[in-house]
């Protein structure tokens, strides 16, 4: 007969599980099927200019880590040796419970998707640069946002001029949130 622990006086924790190099997803995963072990790994979204054009990219949140919500006096065995796995991080020689608030709060600014989008729209007065052509690396300012067909008025210094452009919104940078930015 198997026993299984009785799940009535289990105390789970979530915890940061350290993954072996890019494989944080085929971890979570084997933990969720094998183990039923609730885990989490946070993404985000953001705009990458490739050779082709620009891609939306997802990556990892905090790469190499996820989330894993378990008993740690009676699955830690099973988590630490999960295929995958690397091992569950100490600091100051314990384990560190992550608060449940404080995963719910990361899961509630996902809305719901399996990513957070890091890009900060543009807005009217923003400085940035354009990041394609021959004007690369030119600093502008938005003048004018149309939305409906993703195009911006840009004002622009051209040898010596101020000049009015209206460009791609694809084409010029935008911030990722709470990166800080020297102009």
């Amino acid at each position: 007969m198997i026993k299984t622990p009785n799940k009535i006086n289990q105390k789970l924790s979530w915890f940061c599980i350290k993954a072996n190099p890019r494989k944080e997803s085929i971890a979570a995963t084997q933990l969720s099927s094998m183990y039923e072990i609730e885990t989490f790994i946070p993404r985000i979204r953001f705009k990458k200019k490739t050779s082709t054009g620009f891609i939306w990219c997802k990556e990892n949140m905090f790469p190499g880590y996820f989330f894993a919500r378990f008993d740690i006096l009676t699955q830690k065995r099973m988590v630490a040796y999960g295929p995958g796995v690397s091992h569950i991080p100490m600091f100051g020689g314990t384990y560190v419970e992550i608060r449940t608030k404080t995963i719910d709060e990361l899961k509630k600014s996902m809305q719901s998707k399996d990513s957070i989008d890091v890009m900060e729209p543009l807005k009217v007065g923003d400085t940035t640069r354009i990041l394609t052509g021959s004007l690369h690396g030119l600093p502008v300012q938005v003048v004018k946002l149309m939305p409906a067909d993703q195009r911006v008025i840009i004002l622009m210094e051209f040898l010596g001029q101020k000049i009015e452009k209206t460009f791609p919104i694809a084409e010029l940078e935008q911030n990722r949130r709470g990166e800080l930015r020297l102009t």
